[in-house]
């Protein structure tokens, strides 16, 4: 979320979206992301990380 300043952390997830293309016709897959794990590019909260 933009200009959040609760103290909390934002979070993202993955989900299927193939209702949208598949005549409504989706899936169940729902997963927290984990930028760290999946290697994601920097975050305002570890400025200092490259690649």
């Amino acid at each position: 979320m933009k200009n959040r300043h609760d103290g909390k952390t934002d979070r993202y997830w993955w989900t299927c979206y193939a209702g949208a293309q598949n005549d409504g016709k989706g899936c169940d897959f729902w997963r927290v992301m984990d930028m760290k794990v999946e290697g994601r590019g920097t975050a305002i909260a570890n400025p200092d990380r490259t690649g």
